[in-house]
């Protein structure tokens, strides 16, 4: 049995004078809100089990000269099943034994395809890759519970009686397009300039592709001529600078579209079920963007052994992904909306 250790303060106690203990559990002032330890240890039951398999394939082609291609495939596949059972023997005022059970799979795969191309001449370097990409994550969750049990010698779902329940299937795609080009003079002057076009199945039709360019330079000042005398001391400097578009689209799946709810209403007099919107769908949806310039300095010293990075930075994200405010009266969930806009800059140094 559990007892509670606490030293008696009057003498109306149900306590034990010498132990202080309880005589049982419901005499005790915790015992509305504490439930049985140790029969929580002995009886509660949280089991989970979880099957994984991850698998890759790749291979390289060589078409041409200084011509590759590259395809791959990853794939993540995870089933789990979780338990509860929770006695109505553990105390808390509970009357009632209750269970449930959810079961979860989930898929992702992706699918790479890339084509390089490398050719020198002289002094000059060129590099240009282009592919594209399909990702796809699936996911399925079925939760069941239970109440209501005959005997607490069945703890399943079949011992009691089904008191909730749902089935949720989301999936959510991203269909991608990559081009990139890159130019080198000597190692000395560098220009590379990058597009992509990214689709994604969370933004409606009117607005399901964003596109994101890039440009960066380098010059590597170190390999100038004048530069000769200080390579013992200054083994590296480089000046750089970038700006371009970067996208997201982590907003949760089907937020551009209505979803509908079940919902109670009275029909000549009695509760009937039925189906209501939600949320309100907004189809123009769009991909939040954010463009970003970029200035730097790389020090490099006694041949790299000390090395110090300086940044400046702007940062300016439009479009923000955000729930819209909408009059309380409406009575529906916020929509999504590209409503905010945020600036950021700094100096970073490293």
């Amino acid at each position: 049995t559990l007892e509670y250790n606490l030293a008696p303060t009057k003498a109306t106690d149900s306590r034990d004078p010498e132990t202080g203990a309880f005589p049982t559990l419901t005499d005790s002032p915790l015992a509305d809100n504490q439930d049985n330890p140790v029969r929580i240890a002995h009886e509660y039951k949280n089991e989970t089990s979880q099957n994984r398999i991850v698998g890759g394939l790749n291979f390289e082609l060589k078409l041409a000269k200084g011509l590759t291609f590259k395809p791959s495939l990853a794939i993540d596949i995870m089933s789990s099943e979780n338990s509860i059972w929770y006695p109505a023997s553990i105390g808390k005022n509970r009357t009632d034994s209750e269970t449930s059970t959810t079961m979860t799979r989930k898929l992702m795969w992706i699918n790479e395809n890339i084509l390089t191309y490398q050719k020198e001449f002289g002094d000059h370097n060129i590099s240009a890759v282009g592919g594209m990409t399909i990702q796809s994550n699936q996911l399925n969750k079925l939760y069941t519970s239970a109440y209501h049990f005959a005997t607490e010698s069945l703890p399943s779902i079949n011992g009691g009686v089904v008191n909730g329940g749902y089935y949720n299937k989301t999936e959510d795609r991203m269909l991608s397009y990559i081009a990139r080009l890159t130019y080198d003079y000597k190692r000395k002057y560098m220009v590379q300039g990058v597009f992509r076009a990214d689709g994604s199945s969370r933004f409606g039709k009117n607005n399901k592709y964003g596109y994101f360019p890039s440009i960066s330079a380098g010059w590597a000042m170190t390999e100038e001529k004048f530069m000769k005398p200080l390579r013992k001391v200054l083994s590296e400097l480089k000046l750089r600078g970038s700006f371009g578009l970067s996208g997201n689209n982590a907003i949760g799946d089907y937020n551009y579209e209505t979803k509908m709810s079940q919902q109670s209403y009275i029909v000549d007099g009695s509760v009937v079920n039925g189906w209501a919107p939600s949320n309100i769908a907004n189809p123009d949806l769009k991909w939040e963007e954010s463009e970003q310039l970029d200035f730097g300095l790389d020090f490099g010293f006694f041949n790299n052994a000390l090395t110090f990075t300086v940044d400046y930075y702007k940062k300016k994200t439009k479009g923000m992904l955000m729930k819209m405010n909408i009059p309380s009266y409406v009575g529906e969930e916020k929509p999504w909306g590209n409503v905010g806009t945020m600036e950021n800059r700094g100096v970073e140094m490293e």
